[in-house]
């Protein structure tokens, strides 16, 4: 059902397309791409973003978060600096957002790595995007939320002292954590790290794991049988 809708989309912002169905469109090449890991919406964005680079094809704004994120995320190093780049350097807020939630999309861990140093360099991510960069890229995959987790760890005294919520950044990295291990591991942690401000962010935190860790041990029987089935 999904490839004939996917086939049936362009590329391109016709006359035709009102502002609803603009957005519909980046929205569905960005979830069909990174979501269901649709190999030709991937590699078309690739291209689209390749040509748009050296500027030989315009990029409409409505599909500028969908080409830019598959770019990040399917791409290489090359292709990030240049997302990266463009944050820094754009005069637009609405691209510059769109940079930085591309920037999150990276799945190779060299690069993620690097996400989470530059989160917190004032000199290339500006502060106020911090929190948002680290619980994005902490969203998008399992090995992205355990890399985030341990470099809060690792980093826990500038987090502390710094200006953040933390709400967002903590649900964002724990979200994923699916084992008994890792609920005991954020426990422990946080009872001796307290965090007083933000102790209901970390309460709630703990019960997100609890529900996910619940849900697998119900649903784990079921689920194996359906994938057996397939």
């Amino acid at each position: 059902v999904r490839e004939p809708m996917i086939e049936s989309l362009t590329w391109n912002i016709t006359n035709h397309d009102d502002y609803i169905s603009s957005l519909y469109k980046g929205s569905i090449f960005l979830s069909t791409g990174t979501d269901f890991d649709y190999t030709a919406v991937q590699q078309t964005a690739l291209n689209i973003f390749h040509q748009f680079r050296v500027g030989n094809v315009s990029l409409p704004t409505d599909l500028k978060l969908a080409v830019f994120s598959l770019s990040v995320a399917f791409g290489d190093h090359e292709d990030y600096f240049w997302i990266l780049n463009r944050y820094k350097t754009t005069n637009v807020p609405s691209e510059r957002d769109m940079c930085l939630y591309a920037l999150s999309c990276t799945q190779l861990p060299s690069l993620v790595q690097y996400t989470l140093e530059i989160a917190i360099n004032p000199e290339i991510v500006r502060t106020q995007d911090s929190e948002i960069l680290i619980a994005n890229l902490a969203g998008h995959g399992t090995l992205n939320a355990l890399l985030a987790w341990d470099f809060f760890k690792q980093n826990f005294d500038y987090f502390k002292s710094s200006r953040f919520t933390l709400t967002r950044l903590i649900s964002g990295m724990v979200s994923r954590f699916t084992t008994e291990v890792k609920l005991d591991e954020i426990k422990n942690f946080f009872t001796t790290h307290p965090l007083i401000n933000a102790a209901r962010t970390v309460m709630q935190a703990e019960e997100v794991v609890q529900n996910n860790i619940n849900w697998i041990n119900k649903n784990n029987h079921e689920v194996t049988n359906f994938l057996q089935a397939l």
